[in-house]
């Protein structure tokens, strides 16, 4: 076998394992969709989640591209974990409430602010790597776009929910400085 099959291999178990992640992680914290903060992958749910699993197929077209599908994914199982444990241990409507509750105590340009400030600092870490990472010559600057793609989902993706959280609160449940 010759080195870049190899790499396409590892690729693709990579994106397997991370699709995996994002799927079981999913499950394991919203099974009914209701934290999912992609509005697509909530209103197609499960046929989106399997078709996903066929991404594994990109590195052996692309190994950058390969690269770039293969970071978000681990990074979004990552992050569904770590937050997934407690909206597992509480049911995820009581979990979605609880956020509510918290979204009542701010306006929302702060918890808006909060996420795309946790974006935004990913963006900065991949900048760096895109900067020091040689060029598109190397694939760590393949693995830095990938970071920005996680990074940009985080963003869309992320206030989307916060949004979402507040849609749901009544205006009388609003903090002052947000209903005015």
């Amino acid at each position: 076998m010759d080195d870049r099959f190899i790499i396409e291999l590892v690729l693709a178990a990579t994106i397997l394992v991370g699709r995996a992640g994002d799927v079981l992680s999913t499950r394991f914290a919203s099974p009914d969709m209701v934290l999912e903060a992609n509005a697509f992958a909530r209103k197609v749910g499960r046929p989106l989640a399997i078709a996903s699993f066929l991404l594994a197929a990109i590195p052996f077209f692309s190994v950058e591209l390969g690269v770039m599908v293969a970071v978000p994914s681990l990074f979004v199982a990552s992050s569904n974990l770590f937050e997934g444990w407690v909206a597992h241990a509480l049911g995820e409507q009581q979990y979605f409430e609880l956020m509510q509750h918290a979204a009542s105590k701010l306006a929302p340009r702060v918890a808006q602010g909060a996420v795309l400030g946790s974006a935004a600092f990913i963006v900065v870490a991949s900048g760096l790597l895109l900067f020091i990472s040689g060029g598109s010559d190397h694939l760590s600057w393949y693995f830095a776009w990938g970071m920005l793609a996680y990074a940009s989902a985080l963003g869309i993706h992320g206030t989307s929910f916060v949004r979402r959280l507040y849609d749901g609160l009544a205006t009388s449940e609003l903090p002052a400085a947000a209903s005015s």
